[in-house]
């Protein structure tokens, strides 16, 4: 008997929806309204409503405030009723919301079976993180079998309607030879293709490239124009990467006051070799300079995506 294992990199789809496809009713619009000055309960109140009569839309916009508990006490459980009602009136972000929800347990009941088939019917509706979603199932196994070619049909489609996500994730099979020939260029294209949307993973590998001259030609300059936007995302390997570029002068002027900054947030997000460079750079600075160094740190914030947005 195989193991459902949970697919905890499908992440749920979290733009609300806007554009309708019959006349707003007056609640739907009224929630709009108010979710734009930021009166999330005043919103949840008017599609709450709105949801009672029936409206999709409000109904997926509303499972969205339950699931980040924005105007309203989180409710994954309830969230999950709503993308459910909004699922079986055709709303494809609902059916790949709720896919996930099912696949990953998130909302107390796991019914991987029932998962995949809401994200077909995502993916049937020509939404393309159903197709990425697919694809990372069957190349896990989630199911109980690996599929690396159904799982790389799936990427490519992905990828083809522009899914960043799949992008990237082509990008790595290419640089690695996994589940494709090794292809530095290729790896190099998808890479790219993400990069430029703002994948953090996507803009790390793509320095990565640029930095050795993978499929690309070595440019370090490029390689940390990269890595910064990357590292800015709050992406711990570029920051890491920053921290040893600026460590050791690769592309730009030697500073280990910046190296230290870099190290030092790349060890805050996980990385324990980053942390072992920061004390290595700590005895080398002066104890004014570690000032400014513990200030950078301090004042640092990241660039966050916006997660609920119109």
């Amino acid at each position: 008997m195989h193991m459902i294992r949970p697919m905890r990199g499908l992440a749920i789809i979290a733009t609300l929806l806007v554009f309708l496809s019959s006349p707003a009713t007056a609640s739907f619009e009224g929630g709009l309204a108010a979710y734009r000055v930021g009166d999330f309960s005043r919103a949840a109140r008017e599609w709450e409503q709105a949801a009672r009569d029936g409206h999709a839309e409000a109904q997926f916009n509303l499972a969205l405030l339950y699931m980040r508990g924005l105007g309203l006490a989180q409710d994954k459980a309830r969230a999950a009723e709503l993308y459910a009602l909004a699922a079986e009136q055709g709303e494809p972000r609902a059916q790949f919301n709720l896919g996930t929800l099912l696949l990953n347990g998130d909302a107390g009941v796991q019914d991987p079976v029932s998962g995949v088939r809401w994200l077909r019917a995502a993916a049937e509706q020509g939404l393309s993180q159903a197709y990425t979603a697919l694809g990372a199932i069957h190349d896990s196994g989630a199911l109980g079998k690996r599929n690396p070619e159904e799982a790389l049909l799936w990427y490519r489609r992905a990828a083809l309607a522009d899914d960043p996500q799949a992008q990237f994730v082509l990008g790595t099979w290419y640089g690695q030879g996994r589940n494709v020939t090794q292809d530095y260029v290729q790896a190099a294209r998808w890479l790219r293709s993400a990069a430029t949307k703002g994948h953090a993973q996507a803009q790390t590998a793509l320095g990565v490239r640029y930095s050795k001259g993978e499929g690309v030609d070595k440019d370090y300059r490029r390689a940390n124009d990269w890595f910064e936007q990357a590292a800015m995302q709050g992406d711990p390997e570029a920051q890491n990467n920053l921290g040893v570029v600026f460590a050791n002068g690769l592309g730009v002027e030697k500073n280990l006051t910046k190296a230290y900054l870099w190290f030092t947030l790349a060890n805050v997000g996980g990385n324990a070799k980053a942390g072992e460079a920061r004390e290595a750079v700590r005895e080398k600075l002066e104890p004014t300079e570690l000032a400014a160094a513990e200030k950078l740190v301090a004042d640092w914030r990241p660039i966050n995506a916006i997660e609920l947005t119109e």
